[in-house]
């Protein structure tokens, strides 16, 4: 009996010598793991009829598929099995760039007389490793991941490698001796890592799969030199058939049914794999099913515009068990896409219907707002006769009775013969491709009875609902999704408002709206005003433009007719943000998640978009999202409409929602009377876990880079819309982390001094005498924190950088940092430090302590702050700007794997691309927690880094002690902005100091609470050099370096600008 093919392996539960011997050939195994899940779907080539649970996770090392495929390539026990290995994101190797983005193995057997092989494709970077062991990335864990096993006969690798060879893939690992491929000239080529030069650029092969009923596979690729899209020019062209895509996608490509029978349609996320969810956003894997059958391709490339310039790879499966499970899973959500233009008049004509509609209860008042979360059966409510808090509906929402929408539909779904009413939407029920810009869902209702005066409108947010007449049918698809329901009584006589607002007027206008017809001339915005019936009749006005009106509807209409400042609850795109330009006319945008009393919802699956007035009572129900390429067109060119309720209990319903994380532990003071240019003040107050943020609302030219404030859960930065526009280049707020660290120690030695003033983490108030010499090898605080840098110790390693390193002579850099990053490697620890001082040529690594004698009459400054270790890698970040001269490292790569930026700092590298200012934000968990905020630039950056980094960051007038040239003067143009010089001398506790000994530059802000720590001088030259700054606020730190600036104040430049 012979040895199993390897993806035979897959179908066994747990490999055992008794099962390791099976010999039927065949495609064995196609694995599909969706986001977060640790098992995948397995999908077996000898029950291909269903998906089945993968048997154990894929992280662990055995008793799961793609495991015991893989043994013989993470393993070394097998001498007769060989493979080549491929990946753009290969395990071990950093930084590889290549324009492919295929992953797999080819494995064959050198057994003498044996013809067996495997194809594995897959989407999982860094993964396998060769002959080191099997290991799934944890970060993978997260993503969906698509695996294919594919049984092949070793004759047919060259038509593989064909293929692969126009994909360019990167080759990791290759141990198949050439005697097994001779005569395959492709191969070699892969092997060797050819890239085509000459066409053709695109290619086809075809195999067919070993074993009796043998599956034909056919591999289309194309290089990089070919500009085709490989979706629509490759792909299509080959199968002639409509295709189905499950790919992420950027903006650019869109489904295109211009051609009969050659569609590209993109199928909706999220979808399931058999009970498993997943998603295009999380989701790796790229494939497509045709229609009709039977073909499933595997694609390596995403369906994005920038694969037309790229090498791309797909594998085609024709067969039909394969393709109807995959086409099971494109069913479930599928965007449809029609090309039948002759139709389209038809169904404008049809999709606004007037039928019979229900009857209306005369309670004269708006009667119910149903908001249903994303997931739940059940909405919240809200009654006009109990508006004071939301309660649970009484049903399910797709049951036909019980609860309070379903009643109010009664009759139009069913017949009634006094109520009549007219229904819109845009995705009507049973009514396939309509093509509108109109994003409105509503019914108006009237009853024909004599007499009777009652009317109602319902506006909503589900698609292809209500069916009219043919009962109540909630759509199954949209429980998933949040929705928002408003039900309004009405005066019969006020639907022609509605219907000058839906557009267009008179009972003229009602005639023109149900009859389909759209404005063509002047006004093409419109503002109409009804009252709901009843004593306590609640206004509601009616905003509207049409699709030629260019205006962004929530900045150009709501905003400049609410007059006040607007919170929006809406999926947004990432190109319409915040807008705080136009004092008390800000748009602030409500993040998610929140909660409806006690049901979640979010902005992603919440198909709801509202908004709420500051100050109130206005809440509006808005048709259209914040965004304009949600609906993939200009939201500026489509009709919207807005439906605002002047009702102070329905405002504080959806108030309290968007105070959730709008104003959760923030409180905003106003200060009107400030002029338009005032400076924002922002105070982070870091009270225990708590996180409290103060600030001057209604500033526009403050807001540039405000400080961030950073707790364990979330960055909070309210209603600044221009800070985190223009922020963008100085940090990524997404990439922050929670820093431990406290500052043990800051030594500020005077000129000609010996002993130094020490300023300690546990006694900050008050400057205390060094206990011993500076040259002293120890008694003293910096001797003792060097110890371990200047003599030897097993398991303290560190980096240091000085521009004038010691025994290096004649070194050329821009850089002036001198500092330590200093960690243990001992098991278990997490412990480190990093110290920045001004002293040339210390600490000597390794030989001893020894304070250079030249320097005893220079004043130096010298900051020691104690991190973890995971930290050094944000340190690095703002090192690596500065491009430090690295005289000595021998931090070890094991302890900094996964550091990228400490890896550059190490090897020297510098910044070649933007961005050429950064700031890391940190702080310390101690019991008196410390904020550090580190600036640096790179010699790319011109900027001076006092005015245009520091001050721009700060907000605040800044004092400087630092030498400096005769060109940068004080500066105070800017109001609270000012650049004022410390003059010399000055005291530091009884030591004397001035600014031409003194190799120290720092400066203190005004009003405090900052000292800055400065590695350049105040000069002009500096504009062209790397420059870092390490900013600490603490109020004892600041107090001690403000008394040395301010002891006498004619010793300040104070220039006095008049306002």
């Amino acid at each position: 009996m012979q040895e199993q093919s390897w993806c035979q392996r897959c179908r066994l539960k747990n490999r055992t010598p008794e099962n390791h011997k099976i010999s039927q050939n065949t495609y064995r195994v196609i694995l599909y793991k969706g986001p977060a899940q640790n098992t995948g779907k397995l999908l077996a080539s000898d029950v291909p009829g269903n998906w089945e649970d993968g048997a154990r996770d894929v992280a662990q090392a055995n008793g799961h598929s793609f495991a015991n495929t893989l043994t013989d390539v993470v393993g070394n026990n097998n001498n007769d099995v060989k493979f080549l290995a491929y990946n753009n994101v290969p395990p071990g190797i950093p930084n590889v760039k290549t324009k492919s983005n295929g992953k797999g193995i080819i494995i064959i057997r050198t057994t003498v007389g044996q013809n067996d092989g495997a194809w594995i494709v897959h989407t999982v970077p860094g993964f396998p490793a060769a002959r080191t062991g099997y290991s799934w990335p944890a970060a993978e864990i997260a993503k969906g991941h698509l695996l294919i096993c594919m049984t092949i006969a070793k004759t047919q690798i060259n038509a593989i490698a064909a293929s692969l060879f126009h994909a360019e893939p990167f080759v990791y690992y290759n141990d198949i001796p050439e005697t097994e491929t001779a005569g395959m000239p492709d191969f070699k080529k892969l092997a060797e890592a050819e890239i085509p030069t000459i066409p053709p650029f695109t290619i086809i092969r075809s195999i067919k799969l070993t074993g009796a009923g043998a599956v034909p596979v056919h591999i289309y690729s194309k290089s990089a030199k070919s500009r085709y899209e490989m979706y629509k020019k490759v792909i299509l062209k080959s199968l002639k058939k409509t295709i189905k895509v499950w790919s992420r996608r950027d903006n650019k490509l869109k489904g295109d049914c211009r051609v009969p029978e050659r569609n590209i349609r993109l199928i909706k996320s999220p979808v399931e794999i058999a009970g498993h969810p997943t998603n295009i956003e999380a989701d790796e894997s790229n494939w497509i099913v045709s229609e009709p059958g039977n073909i499933f391709c595997f694609m390596d490339k995403p369906y994005a515009k920038s694969q037309a310039t790229e090498p791309a790879l797909a594998a085609c499966f024709d067969q039909a068990a394969i393709f109807a499970r995959f086409n099971t899973i494109a069913a479930q959500f599928l965007c449809f896409c029609y090309y039948q233009i002759s139709q389209i008049r038809k169904i404008l004509d049809a999709k606004i219907q007037m039928v019979q509609e229900t009857q209306i209860e005369k309670e004269n008042t708006y009667r119910a707002i149903l908001y249903k979360g994303p997931s739940q059966d059940m909405g919240k409510f809200l009654a006009s006769d109990a508006p004071a808090n939301w309660v649970n509906g009484a049903a399910a929402v797709t049951a036909d009775a019980g609860h309070s929408f379903a009643v109010a539909l009664n009759d139009v779904v069913r017949n009634h013969i006094n109520v009549k009413f007219f229904a819109y939407n845009n995705v009507p029920p049973g009514i396939p491709n309509v093509k509108t810009k109109s994003n409105g869902k509503g019914v108006i209702m009237i009853s024909t009875a004599v007499g009777v005066n009652d009317g109602a409108w319902i506006v909503h947010t589900v698609p292809g609902f209500p069916a009219a007449k043919t009962g109540y049918s909630w759509p199954a698809a949209e429980i998933a999704k949040g929705h928002l329901l408003i039900c309004m009584t009405i005066a019969e006589t006020q639907i022609n408002a509605i219907a000058a607002s839906n557009r267009n007027i008179r009972n003229a206008r009602f005639q023109k709206i149900s009859k389909g017809q759209i404005p063509t001339t002047p006004p093409f915005t419109m503002s109409r005003t009804i009252k709901l019936t009843g004593a306590d009749a609640v206004p509601v006005h009616i905003y509207s433009k049409s699709a030629i009106s260019r205006y962004e509807f929530y900045n150009k209409v709501i905003l400049k007719k609410l007059t006040k400042t607007i919170k929006v609850y809406s999926r947004r795109d990432n190109k319409l943000k915040r807008e705080c330009r136009v004092l008390q006319r800000n748009i602030r945008l409500i993040k998610c998640p929140a909660q409806i009393v006690d049901h979640p919802t979010n902005v992603e699956a919440d198909k709801s978009n509202w908004i709420v007035s500051e100050p109130g009572n206005i809440f509006c129900f808005m048709d259209k999202p914040y965004a304009v390429t949600i609906q993939k067109k200009s939201q500026a060119s489509e009709s919207a409409l807005s439906i605002c309720i002047y009702k102070d209990s329905i405002f504080a319903q959806f108030n309290a929602i968007a105070a959730q994380t709008l104003a959760n532990n923030i409180f905003t003071f106003d200060y009107h009377q400030l002029p338009r240019n005032a400076s924002t003040l922002l105070y982070c107050i870091i009270h225990d876990s708590s996180l409290v943020i103060y600030y001057v609302r209604y500033s526009y030219c403050a807001t540039q880079l405000l400080k961030l404030c950073i707790s364990k859960m979330l960055i909070l930065c309210l209603g600044m819309c221009h800070f985190v526009r223009n922020a963008t280049h100085f940090i990524r707020t997404k990439y922050f982390l929670y820093f431990l660290w406290k500052v043990r120690a800051i030594l500020y030695k005077g000129p000609a001094q010996n002993n130094g003033k020490l300023l300690a983490s546990d006694s900050p108030n008050d400057w205390a005498n060094g206990a011993a010499p500076v040259t002293q090898n120890n008694g003293h605080s910096f001797a003792v924190a060097l110890t371990n840098v200047v003599g030897p110790h097993a398991n303290v390693k560190f980096l240091a950088y000085n521009n004038v390193p010691p025994a290096v002579p004649n070194v050329k850099t821009k850089s002036n940092s001198k500092g330590v990053i200093i960690i243990s490697t001992a098991q278990g620890e997490n412990d480190g430090a990093w110290i920045v001082h001004t002293v040339p040529g210390f600490p000597a690594a390794k030989t001893g302590y020894s304070w250079p004698a030249a320097e005893i009459a220079k004043g130096h400054l010298l900051i020691c702050m104690t991190i973890a270790e995971t930290q050094i890698n944000a340190v690095a970040a703002s090192l690596i700007q500065i491009e430090p001269f690295v005289y000595y490292n021998d931090i070890p790569e094991t302890e900094t794997a996964g550091m990228p930026d400490f890896k550059k700092l190490a090897e020297g590298q510098i910044p070649t691309t933007p961005p050429f200012t950064t700031r890391r934000s940190i702080k310390t968990a101690a019991q008196a927690p410390v904020d550090i905020h580190i600036y640096s630039k790179s010699a790319k950056s011109k900027y001076e880094i006092y005015k245009k980094v520091i001050v721009q960051a700060l907000k605040k007038s800044i004092k400087v002690w630092s030498r400096r040239d005769n060109k940068l003067k004080g500066d105070c143009r800017v109001y609270q902005r000012n650049i004022r010089l410390i003059k010399s001398p000055a005291q530091i506790g009884d030591h004397p100091t001035n600014i031409e000994a003194d190799e120290s530059n720092w400066i203190v802000s005004e009003p405090g609470n900052i000292f800055c720590f400065m590695d350049k001088p105040y000069s002009k030259n500096q504009i062209k050099e790397p420059g870092i700054a390490v900013c600490i606020d603490k109020d004892a730190i600041f107090a001690r370096f403000n008394a040395i600036a301010a002891q006498s104040p004619e010793q300040v430049e104070l220039l006095i600008k008049l306002e």
